[in-house]
């Protein structure tokens, strides 16, 4: 019942329901409790509790994992082993970080690995990292074949849901615009427009797109196949401003610690 309310956009219903529950001595308060309202830290917390106690158990280490990537916390999560979390996990962390290495290192363990059967959006991520490894190798027919597989695990979706609710349709409406800007970076390195018009459109989008930390995060690490850290901190400035508003403190927080650790990276290598 939590998981509806928090899909329907009725975030103070799922709480007090949660409050119900904990007035309740007989209940033990869960951490899937917390991951269904997307209490990412609360979840955690109680997770590492009981890891403290059975570290070698896989449903809590899958619900660690979850937290982590809820709450960006992508370091740790390239420090636990690939016997312990997916490659399209980690490729989505080393993305987040711009980590080249790494990311085409997670990329090239999942390239061969589609599978019909798997989760649509498990199969989008999997096309979306592909798509731009080959961009970062400009091998561009390989790099338009995966955008377009992707297209479609969401054109398939897209019109149901917009026709339950415009929010529910919004997410793959985003998904979609990533597409596309790996497209305008593929004209772009092929020198068939220029920076300034990328930067322009790109920053023209991001004032109008819904401030979710999640795909705020997605914008900025798509911009990054084509920014550098010192020409688009000011984005990363402001998704540290909307994780302190979402409160995500400590999100915050390690966004502002990266972005001053690349600046200082970047001015110290000219």
């Amino acid at each position: 019942l939590t998981s509806l309310y928090h899909e329907l956009k009725l975030p103070e219903s799922a709480q007090g329901l949660l409050k119900l529950a904990q007035k309740n001595e007989n209940v033990n308060e869960e951490s899937n409790w917390y991951i269904k309202l997307h209490d990412w830290q609360k979840g955690l917390e109680i997770i590492n509790k009981k890891l403290d106690v059975s570290e070698n158990s896989k449903e809590l280490l899958n619900q660690k994992i979850v937290c982590l990537d809820g709450l960006g916390n992508w370091e740790e999560l390239l420090e636990m082993t690939e016997e312990k979390v997916s490659t399209t996990i980690l490729a989505k962390a080393s993305l987040n970080l711009s980590d080249w290495d790494n990311f085409n290192k997670y990329c090239s363990l999942i390239i061969d690995s589609e599978k019909s059967e798997e989760d649509e959006d498990i199969l989008y991520e999997k096309n979306f990292f592909k798509a731009i490894m080959h961009i970062k190798d400009r091998k561009y027919s390989d790099a338009e074949h995966f955008i377009d597989l992707a297209k479609k695990k969401n054109d398939t979706k897209i019109l149901s849901l917009l026709s339950e609710s415009y929010a529910r349709g919004y997410e793959l409406l985003l998904k979609n615009e990533f597409l596309y800007q790996l497209e305008e970076i593929i004209e772009y390195q092929k020198g068939n427009i220029t920076k300034d018009y990328l930067v322009h459109f790109w920053n023209k989008r991001l004032s109008y797109m819904n401030k979710d930390p999640i795909y705020f995060e997605r914008a900025l690490a798509v911009r990054s196949l084509v920014l550098t850290m010192n020409e688009d901190y000011q984005g990363y400035v402001e998704l540290a401003r909307i994780c302190r508003k979402n409160n995500q403190i400590e999100r915050s927080v390690n966004i502002l610690k990266r972005v001053k650790g690349k600046l200082k990276i970047e001015r110290e290598s000219k």
